[in-house]
């Protein structure tokens, strides 16, 4: 949609250019047209909030992304994978708060574990 309207909006700024190059017959100044100005809407709003459950899945997704990232730099991370599998099991079974804890607890531990090396 936004593409589109930048194209019309190139479209009509290139004739309207072209017709104000045209010379007119009197040598006087080419005729200014006025345009309606285009109203856009947004019709999917930015929520303003966000729900306990996306913040417990993100917790879980930056939890096994720093897991990943132990496991890439060869660090030992099995001392918290049972950690992570809980927090899924309560994001799973609706217990978000929980499963927030837990993954932000999984994130600390490897925190630890990378800076003790």
């Amino acid at each position: 949609m936004k593409n589109l309207i930048i194209l019309l909006v190139t479209i009509t700024s290139l004739i309207a250019c072209e017709e104000s190059s045209k010379s007119n017959s009197v040598g006087e100044s080419p005729e200014v047209k006025q345009t309606k100005p285009i109203k856009l809407e947004r019709k999917d709003p930015v929520p303003k909030t966000i729900t306990l459950q996306e913040v417990s899945r993100i917790a879980i997704i930056e939890a096994e992304q720093f897991i990943t990232n132990a496991k890439k730099d060869g660090f030992d991370y099995s001392s918290v994978t049972e950690i992570k599998n809980q927090a899924q099991q309560a994001y799973d079974s609706g217990e978000y708060k929980k499963a927030q804890l837990l993954a932000v607890e999984v994130r600390q531990k490897i925190e630890d574990i990378m800076s003790k090396k």
